[in-house]
């Protein structure tokens, strides 16, 4: 299965027997951009700069595991200008494990973020001519509201719909993202989506699970909900197969 996405060196910190657990569970994954540690620019400077040497050593450890660059709504440096941002991502945007841009989006949705959100979407073009992605985060609180603010932001960038994929999506918002084009991510955790609740999605949008992932969203928190879901009777197989792997290999180009 392919976790498509979790933060790998939040895991290694909290977790790290979870590394190796996932390699004998035959887990790919997708680790997105965020650190709770990251305050000012330098911060974000010094984590995007690891961030990518960890992948490599990860790999090297037998994980097959690709990331996402960019600045998450959750950790905007106060100082970061938006001018500033090709500069900063797209040293990373380059590196041969680097599958895009991600996470960014929106917490709030207050004017800062919107900057911010707009000013990484600005690189969409680049990101297409080198074939990557997009992943974009919405949050909790204020989940209809703020990706409401998402999606028109979004759609302020023709043709960015085939490379983008809305994560976190719900019964609420899910139909919203999939009738704007874009693919979905549905993360299957207690904290966030349950598998009856996943079971109730699937009914009603079995025939779209060609543009729906799912994932942990694991971090300082593991959650092996994904690896769980896989060989779970109560589900088609063929749908698993594709909303645990197909889906993201095809979106994120993997081997």
């Amino acid at each position: 299965m392919i976790d498509s996405h979790i933060h790998l060196d939040l895991i290694q910190q909290e977790n790290p027997d979870r590394i190796p657990w996932m390699v004998s569970m035959g887990c790919e994954v997708i680790s997105w951009a965020f650190n709770d540690t990251v305050h000012t620019l330098n911060d974000l400077k010094n984590y995007l700069t690891r961030q990518h040497s960890f992948i490599e050593a990860v790999n090297a450890q037998g994980l097959k595991s690709r990331f996402l660059t960019g600045i998450h709504p959750r950790t905007i440096p106060p100082e970061l200008k938006v001018v500033e941002i090709p500069a900063l991502l797209e040293p990373f945007l380059a590196h041969p494990l680097c599958q895009g841009l991600g996470e960014i989006g929106l917490e709030t949705g207050d004017e800062r973020e919107c900057d911010i959100l707009r000013g990484q979407l600005s690189l969409h073009k680049k990101v297409q001519a080198l074939g990557k992605k997009i992943g974009v985060h919405t949050p909790r609180e204020r989940k209809a509201d703020v990706t409401r603010k998402i999606l028109k932001i979004l759609g302020e960038f023709p043709g960015i719909q085939g490379i983008t994929v809305v994560d976190h999506t719900t019964a609420e918002t899910l139909p919203w993202v999939l009738n704007a084009g874009f693919h979905a991510g549905i993360t299957i955790s207690p904290p966030k989506t349950s598998l009856p609740e996943l079971a109730a999605i699937l009914e009603e949008y079995e025939g779209e699970t060609d543009r729906i992932m799912v994932n942990t969203d694991s971090g300082r928190q593991f959650y092996e909900d994904c690896v769980n879901l896989c060989h779970n009777p109560a589900f088609d197989q063929d749908v698993l197969n594709r909303i645990t792997d197909m889906t993201a290999r095809t979106f994120f180009n993997l081997d």
